[in-house]
């Protein structure tokens, strides 16, 4: 686990990786957070402290998870607790080395380079949108509560391009809308 108060460091996320033509600052769904609107004992928050995002972090990368248990929600709660401990070439990194080493544990299809870095985008504006003002554990159940739909990436892709051989294998560009549109 990385070293790291409660809060994120808009540090780590300012020199983020964008392919050319694409500013995630305009996508209307990354709207910034109310803070002052948020209740931290939620009933519906999946996590109530930094320790249990730690814990997910901690059984994706042991492989604990079943591929079953390792969901859209803790997919994009790793993609958090990484952009928020390393900059955001250092988090696609060890995403990408993560998920091929879980894959490959669970004898699964493998590693999705578009599908990666595309949630690895979604979820980085989301944290620089949210600030250092606020905990991890808050704006991750925000980001949880926002983005909880993954067919989100079917506004900007279409089916056959992202499920593509080549689209697996490298970033492509959206084919239906650009990410700055939603």
């Amino acid at each position: 686990m990385c070293e790291r108060d409660d809060s994120f460091n808009p540090e780590n996320a300012k020199d983020a990786r964008r392919p050319p033509g694409r500013d995630l600052a305009q996508h209307s769904s990354f709207r910034s957070v109310d803070i002052a609107s948020y209740v931290s004992t939620r009933k519906d928050d999946m996590y109530q402290n930094i320790q249990e995002i730690e814990d997910v972090v901690r059984k994706f990368e042991s492989c604990e998870y079943s591929p079953a248990d390792f969901t859209h929600a803790r997919h994009l709660t790793a993609a958090a607790w990484y952009l928020s401990c390393m900059s955001p070439a250092k988090a696609l990194e060890v995403m990408r080395e993560k998920l091929m080493h879980f894959s490959e544990h669970h004898g699964k299809m493998g590693y999705h380079e578009t599908i990666t870095r595309f949630w690895l985008d979604v979820v980085g504006h989301y944290l620089r949108e949210a600030g250092p003002a606020e905990p991890l554990t808050s704006t991750v159940n925000k980001l949880l509560r926002e983005y909880a739909d993954k067919n989100l990436l079917f506004q900007h892709y279409s089916r056959e391009l992202v499920m593509s051989e080549l689209a697996r294998a490298q970033w492509i560009e959206p084919d239906l809308r650009d990410v700055t549109h939603h």
